[in-house]
């Protein structure tokens, strides 16, 4: 009788899957830590460059520019999500062929980790060094939270970008080269670099699509709007000095002239909507790469291979990895889907022996004319080689 697998209950994938996350962070913590020195370099380099700044028109320069690299920074951290997604692809491919977890329970467990361990957990460490030891709004915690909250959703949404990039690039390399030009397109029509005003009018909808724009504008109306220091602006064209509020910085660079929370909250809610719109563009587009791989789910278990005699090479005394075309065999009402390329290992007759590690006399014998094949293949279950220990399976 023909066994059907069954697939786990959702909370029990949910826990294996956080479970198998979890340990891969600790037996692989190199990433991680790599993110977390950064953000302490990054915290403590950006401390001594702004430390204490002014009310004249350079400190007023370098907040706008403080601001920017905190969101630059952790623009580039998110393009690590790039080779993670690609390497991860076949490990996601067969498990949802074999029926083991869902595509989408894997992706968002997968998510949830990386977005608490990579992309909140730096948001903090980077926030907490800058924010007092730079001087931004010294004395509002409601100013720090606002600040974190921007990072942490500019950071989400970064990693989003980048994700949905990896999913529509198969490639490690051209997915490589699609974010990098993507995070510059980012960067050049956020409003950090350039005045909007310059930007010519057929061009001016990109800054809209720039996700780090919206986050400096947050982190901009956060520091400068209610803020209680007067600013000095040189105005050098007409010879004459400026004092102005906050408000009035934002209205002079940002052109942001009334109802600032209300821009500040409307920022927020856009980097919210990028990053559940970029996570949807990447689980669909993965979903769809599944369905390319010419293998369903629901008739795995039934389809079955043979490969032409004529196709076959038997090496002698050795294993050969040879490509051949895979032939569907049809059973009927059953379906079968055809694999491009499948990769045979064959071996015949194969023997193995090693010196009897000084006990005793002659050589150790530890494979005796061994023959068979594997068939690897992405349409096929995996196959293992088991035995009891020391019966050779190793130097197979």
């Amino acid at each position: 009788a023909e066994l059907k697998k069954k697939r786990a209950t959702v909370l029990v994938q949910v826990r294996a899957l956080f479970a198998r996350e979890l340990r891969h962070a600790v037996r692989h913590p190199m990433l991680m830590i790599l993110h977390f020195c950064a953000a302490i370099v990054i915290g403590v380099t950006l401390g001594l460059v702004y430390y204490d700044m002014g009310v004249d028109f350079a400190g007023v320069q370098n907040r706008f520019g403080c601001l920017f690299i905190m969101i630059l920074f952790f623009a580039t951290l998110s393009l690590t999500c790039l080779p993670q997604i690609v390497e991860r692809w076949l490990l996601l491919s067969e498990e949802t062929i074999s029926r083991l977890y869902s595509t989408s329970l894997s992706c968002l467990v997968s998510l949830v980790v990386d977005l608490l361990l990579l992309r909140i957990l730096p948001s903090f460490i980077l926030g907490g060094i800058t924010y007092g030891w730079v001087g931004l709004h010294k004395e509002c915690l409601s100013c720090f939270a606002t600040l974190i909250i921007t990072l942490i959703l500019s950071n989400m949404a970064g990693a989003a970008f980048f994700t949905a990039i990896g999913s529509i690039v198969p490639s490690k390399d051209s997915s490589v080269m699609v974010g990098i030009l993507g995070l510059l397109c980012a960067t050049l029509f956020s409003q950090g670099l350039v005045d909007s005003s310059s930007i010519p009018k057929g061009l001016q909808w990109l800054t809209n699509t720039s996700y780090m724009n919206h986050a400096f504008r947050a982190l901009a109306i956060n520091e400068f709007h209610a803020s209680p220091l007067i600013f000095h602006i040189q105005n050098f064209s007409q010879g004459v000095d400026i004092y102005t509020t906050g408000e009035g910085v934002l209205y002079k660079f940002l052109n942001i002239k009334d109802n600032a929370m209300d821009a500040l909250y409307i920022s927020l809610l856009i980097l919210c909507s990028m990053f559940l719109v970029l996570c949807l563009v990447a689980a669909t587009t993965l979903s769809c790469r599944m369905a390319r791989t010419g293998v369903t789910l629901r008739d795995k278990s039934r389809s079955q291979w043979r490969v032409a005699d004529d196709e076959v090479s038997i090496g002698t005394e050795s294993a050969t990895p040879l490509l051949a075309e895979a032939v569907p065999i049809d059973e009927g009402n059953s379906l079968s889907y055809v694999e491009e390329k499948t990769v045979v290992f064959t071996w015949k007759e194969v023997s193995y022996h090693t010196p009897n590690d000084g006990f005793g006399q002659g050589m150790r014998m530890i494979l005796r004319n061994i023959s068979g094949n594997i068939h690897a293949s992405l349409g096929l279950m995996p196959t293992a080689l088991v035995g009891r220990s020391g019966s050779g399976k190793s130097t197979l």
